[in-house]
């Protein structure tokens, strides 16, 4: 009976306490992102159906949409949302002209800001799931700490990648097989294509090494802020901000130092807790730091090799493409309307 108690005790005082106290608030957060994304769901049924219906006007739906952001989001969050909303709302009132545009366009947008931000509460909510998951895990102090895969958190991962990844709207099976033994299959007929392909290969191979070791450019980074600034995949918050980025050749220059550090230790990178530290400004009461958020350096690195890789698989696709087109067009007469027709498209490529 003594050992049984004695175990029992060892097993209590062995759980470390920061552990349980981390463990506590994961718990007791879950409960709200629950809570929360719970609401997110009820509100997004009503709003879909109500967004649907002919019979309600576009007025009625934007202001509708305007008070689900009201309840759904907080304060901060509404101010920049809502700001000159009613202001605006009474100019297109007045101005019939153009009131149904202006409509259409904050029904868009209020729209995309409760998806996004249903998107972003199950986010938050799976998140927390797999934190409570792997702390349960995590019994004794001793034992390493490690992630224990369960069907559960399977589960909770494959629905946590459904929300951050984007669903490719290409069919890579059928993609696949049409290179495979469709397109490249042609190479294998043909030892000068097949020469062709194996250097389109190697060269691939030898600047994704090369790439590795090239520094970034003030010029790239540029390139890589214009070009995030132009698509969908940040809101327009942050854009604002990546424009004044932009502007400011210190801030600039930051970027280039640190994005040229990270790939240049970018099997061990860690970044620190505090940030990278950004440019020193003066305040009224002396110096104080600035540090730069880890998701613009990593939305701008991410850009940069995607316009880098971009580039480059244009350019020799463009090669292989020639030799590709040079093959048909020498089994052709000069005179047909083959030979013209690869003349045309190698132009237009």
């Amino acid at each position: 009976m003594s050992l049984d108690t004695q175990n029992i005790n060892t097993t209590s005082f062995n759980i470390p306490p920061d552990r349980e106290a981390l463990s506590l608030m994961t718990k007791l957060k879950l409960d709200r992102f629950k809570l929360r994304k719970k609401k997110f769901d009820e509100e997004y049924i009503e709003i879909m159906k109500q967004n649907n219906d002919s019979t309600i006007s576009v007025y009625d739906k934007v202001y509708m949409l305007k008070k689900s952001i009201e309840r759904l989001f907080d304060e901060t969050s509404k101010e920049r949302y809502l700001k000159n909303f009613d202001a605006i709302l009474t100019i297109a009132k007045v101005n019939t002209s153009t009131s149904n545009n202006v409509l259409e366009n904050f029904r868009q947008q209020f729209i995309k800001v409760i998806v996004d931000g249903k998107k972003r509460s199950e986010y938050n909510y799976l998140f927390g799931l797999i934190m409570s998951q792997w702390l349960s895990e995590q019994k004794n102090e001793y034992t390493p700490l490690e992630m224990k895969s369960t069907s559960k958190s399977l589960l909770t991962n494959e629905q946590l990648e459904k929300i951050i990844f984007n669903q490719s709207q290409l069919d890579l099976d059928v993609w696949r097989n049409f290179l495979q033994h469709k397109l490249f299959s042609i190479f294998d007929k043909d030892s000068k294509l097949k020469d062709a392909f194996d250097e389109f290969k190697k060269s691939i191979e030898q600047y994704g090494k090369s790439l590795l070791k090239e520094k970034v450019s003030s010029n790239d980074i540029r390139q890589a802020i214009e070009s995030l600034i132009s698509n969908d995949s940040l809101d327009e918050y942050r854009k604002r901000l990546l424009t004044k980025m932009r502007l400011d050749e210190n801030t600039v220059n930051e970027f280039e130092s640190s994005l040229n550090l990270l790939i240049s230790d970018l099997a061990d990178w860690n970044w620190p807790i505090k940030g990278v530290r950004g440019i020193f400004r003066r305040n009224l009461v002396g110096k104080y730091r600035c540090f730069y958020e880890e998701d613009f350096l990593t939305a701008i690195f991410l850009e940069h090799i995607g316009l880098k890789w971009s580039y480059y698989f244009k350019y020799e696709l463009k090669i292989l493409f020639q030799v590709l087109n040079k093959k048909f067009r020498d089994n052709c007469s000069s005179k047909s309307i083959q030979y013209k027709r690869c003349r045309m498209q190698e132009d237009e490529y």
